[in-house]
C-alpha cells in the first residue's frame, strides 16, 4: 500500500519539482540531508541485495547442473550489452563535441535511468527533495524505499524457507563428473609458439601461464585497463586537435606511449615483480630440477615479455592508427614499445629475484612492499627517460612541419 500511494502521490506532481537548475540551488544542504543520506543508502542497498539473493536459492535449487549453462548465457548477454554500448559511442556525434547538443545528446541516452519504478530513481529524487529544503517529499522517498525493502526482506526469507534446505541438499549430494586429465589448447599453442626454446624454459613459461589464468582477480584487472585504453585510443579523433595545429599529434601519440608503459609497470610491479616470492615454500621443487637457477627467471622473463608485447603493441598501433601519423613514427613508436616491454619484464623480474619475500603468500602485500615500490619507481623513471629520449628525435625531425 505504501508503495502505491507513494509511487502515485509523486507520478502527479509536475516534473518541475523534481529538477534542480542553478537557479533554485541553494548553496549549503541542510543538516536533515546528512541524517537521512545513511538511511536512504540502506534501503536502497537493501533491495538489490534481497533480489541476488532470491536469484541465488532459485538457481542453486532449480539449475543444480546447469550453472555452467547459465553463467555462459549470462557472459554473452555481457558481452553483446558492452559491444552495443561501445558501438553506440563510436557512432555518436564527434564533430560537435563539448557543445550543447552533445551534452543534450549524451543526457537523452542516460535517461534510461530516470525511470520511476527504478529505485535509483527514488534514491535520487530523496536526496534533491532534502538538499533543496523539502523533507517531506524526501520523507515520502525514505518511507518508500524502506517499505518496498522490507517487503523484498520477507520475499527472501519466504523462499529460503521452502527451496534453501533442498537446494543445499543437492548441490552437496550431486557427484562431480571426472575430468579427464589433458592439455588445453591454450598450452599446446604456447608451446608450439615457443617451440625454439629449450624444454626446461616452456614449461615454465606454461606453468606460469596456468597459475595466471586461474586467477580471475589476476587477469581481469589487466583486461578493465586495456579496454578503457581501446575505449580511449578508439574516440581520440573526437578531440579534433588537428584542425588547430598538426604538432599535437605528435605530442598526444607520445603521451600515449607513455600512458600504454605505465599501464605496462603497474602490470610488471603487480604481477610479474611477485613471481618469484610466489614459489615461497614450494621453491625446493624447482631446485630438485635438473635446471640450473638462472633458467628459472629466463623462463619467468620470457613469460613477462610474452605477454606484455602483444598488448601494448597492439594498443600503440591503434593509438597511431586513429591519429594517422607517419609510417616512419609508427616503426618508431613500435621499437620504443618494444624497449619498454623488454626493460620493464628485466626490472620487475631482476629486483623479484633480488629481493624476495619467500613468506608472504599474497601477491598484492609482496607488491606493496619496499621491493613492489621501489621497482614501480625504477619503472616509472625508466618510462620518463625512454619516452623523451624517443620523442625529441621525432619532434625535430617530424613535427616541425
Amino acid at each position: 500500500i505504501c508503495f502505491v500511494s507513494v509511487f502515485f502521490f509523486n507520478d502527479t506532481a509536475t516534473p518541475e519539482i523534481y529538477t534542480l537548475s542553478l537557479h533554485d540551488a541553494l548553496p549549503i544542504s541542510p543538516w536533515y540531508y546528512f541524517v537521512m543520506l545513511v538511511p536512504l543508502l540502506l534501503a536502497f542497498t537493501y533491495i538489490p541485495a534481497a533480489l541476488g539473493s532470491i536469484l541465488c536459492l532459485l538457481i542453486v535449487r532449480y539449475l543444480p547442473r546447469g550453472r555452467g549453462l547459465l553463467l555462459a548465457v549470462t557472459g554473452l548477454l555481457i558481452l553483446a550489452v558492452a559491444a552495443w554500448l561501445g558501438c553506440s559511442v563510436i557512432k555518436s556525434v564527434r564533430v560537435n563535441m563539448m557543445t550543447p547538443t552533445w551534452f543534450q545528446d549524451l543526457l537523452d541516452r542516460l535517461r534510461i535511468t530516470e525511470q520511476r519504478w527504478l529505485p535509483g530513481w527514488w534514491l535520487s529524487s530523496g536526496l534533491m527533495e532534502a538538499g533543496r529544503r523539502v523533507w517531506t517529499e524526501s520523507m515520502l522517498f525514505l518511507v518508500l524505499l524502506i517499505s518496498n525493502a522490507l517487503f523484498f526482506r520477507q520475499l527472501a526469507i519466504w523462499t529460503a524457507a521452502r527451496v534453501y534446505r533442498t537446494g543445499y541438499s543437492r548441490l552437496h549430494s550431486e557427484r562431480s563428473p571426472r575430468k579427464r586429465t589433458r592439455v588445453s589448447w591454450i598450452d599446446r599453442a604456447i608451446g608450439r609458439a615457443t617451440s625454439m626454446l629449450p624444454v626446461q624454459i616452456r614449461l615454465l613459461i606454461i606453468k606460469d601461464l596456468r597459475l595466471f589464468r586461474r586467477d580471475p582477480v589476476q587477469w581481469s584487472q589487466f583486461l578493465i585497463f586495456v579496454g578503457l585504453l581501446v575505449l580511449y585510443f578508439l574516440n581520440i579523433r573526437s578531440f579534433r586537435y588537428d584542425t588547430f595545429y598538426a604538432g599535437w599529434v605528435n605530442m598526444v601519440s607520445f603521451l600515449n606511449l607513455s600512458v600504454v608503459g605505465l599501464l605496462l609497470s603497474t602490470f610488471t610491479t603487480r604481477f610479474i615483480f611477485p613471481m618469484v616470492s610466489l614459489e615461497g615454500r614450494r621453491f625446493w621443487i624447482l631446485g630438485l630440477l635438473p635446471i640450473r637457477r638462472d633458467t628459472i627467471l629466463w623462463g619467468k622473463f620470457l613469460f613477462a615479455i610474452g605477454g606484455s608485447v602483444i598488448p601494448c603493441s597492439g594498443l600503440i598501433l591503434l593509438s597511431d592508427m586513429m591519429l594517422r601519423v607517419r609510417p616512419a613514427i609508427v616503426d618508431w613508436h613500435q621499437i620504443t614499445c618494444l624497449v619498454l616491454c623488454f626493460g620493464l619484464s628485466g626490472i620487475a623480474v631482476g629486483l623479484g629475484a633480488k629481493m624476495p619475500n619467500l613468506r608472504e603468500q599474497s601477491p598484492s602485500r609482496i607488491a606493496a612492499g619496499f621491493g613492489g615500490t621501489l621497482n614501480l619507481v625504477l619503472s616509472t623513471l625508466f618510462i620518463a627517460i625512454v619516452v623523451v629520449l624517443s620523442a625529441l628525435p621525432c619532434h625535430f625531425f617530424f613535427g616541425a612541419d
